[in-house]
């Protein structure tokens, strides 16, 4: 699906992309964004904005209630852009948050800091999810016939899908930027808390049979970047397993400042085959929701299996 169709384009230029976003501090912890990450496309055209009281409303009510010094969160913009690439129709939001912010938040967020005002992270809800992206992964897997087979998540948070993988035979590896990472997913795997990129570089090329990515490319400044050094450390003929938000679902809970990326099939197909993967399977989304108590929203997140060419 074109996510261009039906919106009058408003090509967006450098000087008025941060307009309403120059003063109170946000240049400290947002910048614009003027260029496509995929294709390197400069015409950027706005599909939506998104209200930050949305996402961001209950960590003010939280420091408005437990002040505290040095918190960066109040200099984050009320509003928020959704551009999307006319070449390769990927979507990005801006001005993008600087990685010190979300990783602060995503830190207090995991370790239950702001229990009261959000809902929690249900390991139980995500492990009947997993358990399913489990048998999608065994439906395409191909055994390599002899040594062990290496199974690696990237933001792999408590380590839910680990356990599973661990318990089908494979030898499990993680990797996150979050301490939730180091307090429980080490028990079903080796686990390295640091940035992506910098983890890949500590394996051999084709080193890894599977790689899984769960609500966590969108998170990524750069898709590119990550995928580029990824496939290096996929065997031939091994597993790329993805999901993510699909931005044609239009969920406006989805469409958040910590997003900096949102594909659909099309921008996805892209993606992949550009950086040498072949689409397996756009598999069904199984739950519509990330916790139990979200809306469901039919078909909100990508689900995708890929095969290193």
């Amino acid at each position: 699906m074109d996510v261009l169709k039906g919106v009058m384009p408003l090509l967006l230029t450098v000087s008025t992309a941060l307009s309403c976003f120059a003063s109170g501090g946000v240049e400290k912890v947002a910048q614009e964004v003027t260029r496509c990450d995929l294709c390197g496309g400069n015409q950027l055209v706005e599909k939506a904005t998104h209200d930050a009281s949305l996402e961001w409303g209950y960590v003010w009510d939280y420091y408005a209630a437990h002040p505290e010094n040095d918190v960066p969160f109040a200099a984050i913009p009320r509003k928020f852009h959704w551009l999307c690439c006319p070449n390769c129709q990927l979507a990005m939001v801006s001005p993008r948050l600087n990685d010190n912010v979300v990783m602060r938040f995503y830190d207090e967020y995991f370790s239950g800091k702001y229990k009261g005002f959000v809902h929690d992270y249900d390991s139980n809800f995500r492990e009947g999810i997993f358990s399913y992206y489990m048998s999608l992964i065994e439906k395409h897997y191909t055994k390599k016939g002899k040594g062990e087979e290496r199974f690696l998540d990237v933001g792999c948070a408590d380590g839910v899908f680990m356990k599973l993988a661990k318990g089908k035979g494979f030898v499990c590896y993680g990797n996150d930027v979050t301490d939730l990472s180091q307090k429980e997913a080490t028990r079903y795997g080796e686990v390295v808390r640091c940035d992506a990129i910098d983890y890949f570089h500590r394996f051999e090329d084709g080193f890894f049979d599977v790689i899984a990515m769960v609500d966590t490319l969108e998170h990524f400044r750069s898709p590119s970047a990550i995928l580029e050094a990824l496939e290096k450390k996929i065997r031939s003929g091994g597993l790329l397993f993805l999901e993510t938000p699909d931005f044609d679902a239009n969920f406006e809970g989805d469409r958040m400042s910590r997003h900096f990326h949102l594909f659909n099939k099309a921008s996805m197909k892209y993606f992949l085959e550009k950086n040498g993967f072949t689409v397996e399977e756009f598999a069904k989304d199984c739950s519509g929701r990330y916790n139990p108590g979200d809306v469901k929203v039919d078909d909100r997140f990508l689900v995708v299996i890929a095969r290193k060419k």
